[in-house]
């Protein structure tokens, strides 16, 4: 049987690993480069981000850890276990 989460007793925290995303600091901290490479990656297309927010309050950029683990897979050649 499927439990459902229900996100109002969730903290952003709890959320965001739940939903297995990860900030901007962590994705760079994974592949030991600074939040500017980061921003650059998400520039050209390399990495893609998700944006949390309205528009009445400035939007979060997260990325997905999958996103994040094929990334450095295909572009350091490691093979990183999958998460969860």
């Amino acid at each position: 049987m499927e439990s459902k989460v229900n996100k109002n007793d969730l903290s952003n925290k709890e959320l965001l690993a739940d939903l297995e995303m990860m900030s901007k600091k962590e994705v760079a901290g994974l592949l030991k480069v600074s939040t500017a490479t980061i921003d650059r990656w998400v520039r050209l297309g390399l990495l893609k981000r998700v944006k949390l927010g309205t528009k009445h309050q400035q939007a979060r950029v997260y990325f997905h850890y999958s996103d994040v683990v094929a990334f450095k897979n295909e572009r350091y050649g490691f093979n990183t276990p999958k998460h969860g």
